[in-house]
Formats: C-alpha cells, structure tokens, sequence
C-alpha cells in the first residue's frame, strides 16, 4: 500500500518478489485495498491497468 501512495502505481511481479509472497496471496491483499479506500478514502479507486500491467490509484491529489 505504500508503494501505491508514494508512485501511484504498483507492479505485481515486483511486490511478489520483494515481499516474499505468491501470487495468490499478493491477490488477496490487493482485494482488500478497495475496502480500505471506501472507508477511509472514498475519493480515491484502486485501477489494474491491463496493458501496463499495474494498479493505479486515481484521484489522488499531490
């Protein structure tokens, strides 16, 4: 989540790799965020972008 905050985006292979974690549970973590954003941070939405292959948050504002 932090990564996100800071660059806006993040990539799965990467946050598997760095954090010792498979897939699935990179998954599982990643289902969470949405909730976590609607109750604390409404404004903002978690986006996977297919093509670039990474999630984004949108709407933040710097």
């Amino acid at each position: 989540m932090d990564e996100l905050w800071r660059k806006k985006t993040g990539v799965k292979a990467r946050f598997c790799e760095e954090y010792q974690i498979s897939s699935p549970i990179f998954e599982r973590y990643i289902s969470d965020i949405p909730t976590f954003l609607q109750d604390l941070h409404p404004e903002l939405e978690l986006d996977y972008d297919a093509k670039d292959k990474v999630y984004r948050l949108k709407n933040v504002q710097i």
